[in-house]
């Protein structure tokens, strides 16, 4: 007799399609935790240091370099010009040292 997979089991398949095939996003939540991570894109270019987070927003000290890209790329406005907001809609995923942003295009 096969048993059936609980919603539990569903959701977990569901994550573990997501994070091999990239079909799924999931929500995240920017907390005061991600302070001091890392912000990367998807080809783990350094974009900057997150200073701040409030209300859910991430205030990202820019690598001087790519600011201007940065603030085309994810439609973020900041504070100053070596710093960016970013929501969390801008992002992909958040690991234990840096926060990955979703690509645009």
């Amino acid at each position: 007799m096969c048993r059936r997979p609980s919603v539990r089991e569903n959701e977990t398949a569901t994550a573990l399609k997501a994070t091999r095939g990239g079909f799924y996003s999931m929500t995240v939540d920017l907390t005061k935790d991600e302070e001091g991570k890392r912000v990367v894109d998807a080809d783990g270019t350094q974009l900057g240091i997150v200073e701040d987070v409030r209300h859910g927003t991430a205030h990202v000290e820019a690598e001087p370099a790519v600011v201007e890209e940065m603030k085309t790329e994810l439609g973020a406005g900041g504070s100053d010009e070596n710093t960016f907001a970013l929501s969390e809609d801008g992002v992909e995923r958040i690991e234990d040292d840096e926060i990955i942003v979703e690509a645009r295009g």
